[in-house]
This record gives C-alpha cells, structure tokens and sequence, in this order.
C-alpha cells in the first residue's frame, strides 16, 4: 500500500475528483501535490459548473494574494496569484481577468485558476492618449471577450472595451498592436455584451445599438430605442437562459449617512425588460422564473438555479457599481440580492470592506 499522498493510484486520483461538488475542491484537490495537480489538469472538463465567485478588492497590490468570495461555501479564500503582484485588475470577463501593470501600464488576461495568460496592447496604445501616464488619462470601466483565449494561434478573439470620457469603444484582436476606436452613435455607454456574434451596447440614454465585428470598420447601427426616461443611474444588458436579450434598469437613492461625510448611494429596486427582436421593443418581465441573475459593471450572467441550489431563484445579485460612491466614502457598501418577487433586498456578504476600487465577478473556469 502506497505511504504518500503522493503516491495514490492515478485510477483512484480519478475515483475521488469525479466526486467533487464545486470548483473550489477541484482547485484544492490540484494543490495537494504534483501527481493530484496532473489529474486535475487533465480532467478539468469533468469540474462541476461553478458559481461565480466575487473577486474582492486589494487594498494592497504589492502582494502575491487576491481574496475571493465562494457563494458555494460562503467563505472568503485567498489565491496564490503571483502574476497579479504590483498588477491593477481593470476588469474580468467571464473566466477572465484584465490586469494592468503599475509601473508599465502593460494589459494582459489571466486566467485565476488555471494561471493562463494573453498580452494585450499597452495602455499607451489605446487613441489618442497621452505618452506618460496613460492610466492618469484613460480609466477602463468594461472589458468584453468575443470568445474564450486558447493557445492555438489560429483562434481568434476580439477583446472590448469601454474607457475615457464617455465610456468610448475600443477593441483589438489577438495579435494585434493597438486598440482601435469605434464610432458609436451615443454620448455615453453604460454596457456592453457580446451576444449573436456580435456586440451589443446601450447608452447613457437607453439606446441600443449593434456592432457587427465581420465588417471593417465595424458596421454599427441602432437596434432599439429607450425603454424608460433617462434617470435610470445603471442599466445591464444580461443574455437569458433561453438566449433573450435582456436589459436590466437600476434605480438608485442617494442618502445622508451621519457616520460618514457624504451621501451614501443605495440599490432601491431593479426592472427588467425583453427584447423583442422582430418589432425591437421592450416587453417588460415581472419574473424571471427559475433564472438568477449576477449583474457588475464588469461581468453580469444568468443563471439556472435549480442547478446551484445556493442561488435564489428570481432574484438579482449585484454588486456595487456607482462610480461617484467609489471616489467618495461610500465604496463597496451597495451589494445585496433583490427579489423580484416582493421587492426586498437582503446582503450576501457580510460587512463588505470599505475600499475605492470596484468589485468583479470572476467564473472560475480553467
């Protein structure tokens, strides 16, 4: 009989990995030694599907570590992510984050699980920016992969971007040097999906509008008009389970908090609307059935919950996205979960750090 861990039969590696439940024990069975790491590596499309995991924010980016909240066990874990040490995290998208480095202003995508990594165009080279200090001057607030990063070079993919003033477009594709402009019919972009094979953004006012990447230039036009008045303070675009495009409105007070020197933001309720392709209006949903919704600046996704009976059917988790509350005192205290039922919102994480930097959701896919 084997003495080590090490040394336990690959078949019987096998026996115990299929049983796992949640990709945080797949990620722990990997790090128990070389030969468990080899099993898991080799069977990673066995790993259960996971919940997304809220990326926390780094109050210190001179460290090797990042926290990261597991709805599946509802505790904070900390991963070893030496490739994030003096790194910003500009973003994620789907099982992807979008790093940028501190002193080169160099972007890249890093997988957090299986620690993959893509180079993309230094900030420098987004238009028109100014030679130093790029980042003083462009503020990446959206980051979007047409597909996922493989290390076969004849995959394709295009990354997408909202930065600047106003929330501009950007994009490159792999291998490419820059990041290229796109004219977009709209003074500001709260949101952007890629969705169809194509890129779906809505404005600051509520239109919707497509992007068809097949054209060079971009060929964009309008596909919908706004559903409500411009009070709207965020608005999502979610791709639902039955592949509806949905848009979702955050209503927002504002709130004189006695503890702090300024007005604290808070979610007051959701609205979400269908988009009815053929005639290009929004059908508004009153429920969402057995679908949960994750929403973020960042990355937002739809979700069975009979499938991940941690999750609340009908319900809205998100995260806190006012831009003006992170520059204030207010950072990182508007997450929770609304029910779409009874209107009621209720915390999933409990006492969020105060910090200026946002939160991300982050798929834990290898």
């Amino acid at each position: 009989m084997s003495s080590s861990w090490s040394e336990l039969p690959k078949d019987l590696l096998w026996v115990i990995f299929k049983r796992l439940t949640s990709i945080s024990d797949a990620a722990r069975f990997g790090a128990v030694c070389s030969s468990w790491k080899l099993v898991e590596v080799e069977n990673r499309s066995f790993c259960p599907r996971p919940l997304p995991w809220l990326m926390l924010p780094a109050l210190n980016k001179l460290t090797n570590t990042r926290c990261f909240f597991d709805f599946y066990n509802k505790k904070v874990l900390e991963l070893y992510l030496p490739e994030m040490y003096r790194k910003h995290c500009c973003g994620s998208s789907g099982s992807w984050l979008v790093l940028m480095d501190l002193e080169t202003e160099e972007l890249s995508l890093l997988n957090p699980l299986s620690r993959a990594q893509f180079q993309l165009p230094p900030l420098i080279m987004f238009p028109n920016v100014k030679p130093k200090k790029a980042r003083n001057y462009l503020h990446i607030r959206k980051v979007v992969l047409s597909s996922r990063p493989t290390l076969n070079p004849d995959d394709d993919y295009i990354v997408m971007t909202l930065a600047g003033y106003g929330r501009r477009l950007n994009f490159c594709r792999r291998g490419d040097e820059r990041w290229t402009g796109i004219v977009c019919p709209c003074n500001s972009i709260d949101d952007v999906i890629y969705y169809q094979d194509k890129f779906y953004v809505v404005s600051n006012e509520g239109d919707v509008v497509v992007c068809d990447m097949a054209y060079n230039p971009p060929k964009v036009a309008k596909v919908a008009l706004p559903v409500t008045p411009t009070c709207i303070m965020q608005k999502y675009l979610v791709e639902g389970l039955s592949g509806e495009l949905l848009l979702v409105l955050k209503h927002m007070d504002l709130v004189d908090n006695e503890d702090l020197s300024d007005y604290c933001h808070y979610t007051s309720h959701f609205e979400v609307f269908k988009l009815e392709m053929n005639s290009r209006k929004w059908i508004e949903v009153k429920s969402l059935g057995e679908q949960t919704l994750f929403l973020g600046e960042n990355s937002s996704m739809s979700l069975s919950a009979p499938e991940f009976p941690e999750c609340r059917k009908n319900c809205i988790y998100f995260t806190d996205d006012y831009l003006e509350g992170w520059l204030g005192e207010c950072g990182c205290f508007d997450m929770g979960i609304f029910s779409l039922e009874d209107g009621k919102i209720e915390p999933y994480y409990p006492n969020p750090p105060f910090c200026h930097t946002p939160t991300f959701w982050v798929t834990l896919n290898p």
